[in-house]
């Protein structure tokens, strides 16, 4: 998945994603440009979260300025993560893939209710409570009795076998 280019024009709608993660970058930082092949790489392996740059001495950023008035005392680039409309963890400087990637899954991804097979092609609700490593493999809270296990029961599963909710908790 591409990542957007976040303007005045598209920050509110932005932030409205139930996931999403910014990246805040000025157009002479060397250090942002050669952070940004890891938020591209985090965008293509994690489909379910919006991914999104402002470059802000270029883009439109005048929404983002009266949000953050701050801006001056960030250190580039500044990775923010938002979660149902607010920012939750912020990444200031360059860090490695393995750090960001741990920040996103605990910001982002554990505590997020997601939907499994159950019974009869139906789909009920659960919760991420933990993720492997390899990235491929979920433990998952069920919130219903199911052909899976009973309530409460902590399943294991492949992220491509359950839905993603992209409900919005306010």
């Amino acid at each position: 998945m591409a990542i957007e280019q976040i303007t005045d024009s598209n920050y509110i709608d932005f932030k409205k994603y139930p996931r999403s993660v910014l990246l805040v970058t000025i157009s002479w930082c060397q250090p942002c440009k050669a952070y940004e092949p890891i938020i591209n790489t985090l965008s293509n392996q994690i489909p379910y979260i919006r991914f999104g740059k402002t470059i802000i001495d270029k883009d439109k950023s005048i929404q983002l300025k009266k949000e953050y008035h701050d801006l001056n005392s960030w250190k580039f680039p500044t990775t923010l993560l938002f979660k149902n409309q607010k920012e939750i963890s912020r990444i200031q400087g360059v860090a490695p893939y393995s750090n960001v990637l741990s920040k996103i899954k605990d910001a982002l991804i554990l505590e997020s209710k997601v939907f499994v097979p159950g019974s009869n092609g139906k789909y009920i609700p659960a919760i991420i409570n933990y993720i492997q490593d390899n990235n491929d493999i979920y433990r998952i809270k069920l919130m219903e009795d199911s052909s899976l296990g009973e309530k409460n029961n902590i399943i294991e599963i492949k992220k491509e076998k359950f839905l993603w909710s992209l409900e919005l908790n306010l």
